[in-house]
């Protein structure tokens, strides 16, 4: 994602379900679907505008919402609500920290 291509990921992947908004910044297919990763893989082979506009999305996932710096600040900001006694699940949407 970093390096702006476009993303193809299993959904029982370990981050893919945090990262990958489906259809948006990557493409998600269920493991074990070997059709849909090859239809998920040759369309966005056969199509490089989409490949283009996936891979520009993933990027800007990555260094916009998943990067150290937005990462610390969050971990901060839930620290101090549990602290207080808060509720963190309501602290963040998306991105790091975010209930998922």
């Amino acid at each position: 994602m970093n390096s702006a291509c476009a993303v193809i990921g299993t959904k029982e992947a370990g981050s893919v379900p945090y990262l990958i908004k489906d259809r948006e910044n990557g493409i998600i297919y269920s493991s074990g679907d070997v059709d849909a990763l090859y239809d998920s893989v040759s369309g966005v082979l056969d199509a490089p505008a989409e490949q283009a506009r996936l891979g520009k999305a993933a990027y800007q996932t990555i260094s916009d919402e998943w990067n150290p710096d937005i990462a610390t600040e969050r971990l901060f900001s839930v620290c101090k609500v549990i602290l207080g006694g808060g509720d963190i699940n309501t602290l963040f949407s998306s991105g790091p920290c975010s209930p998922g």
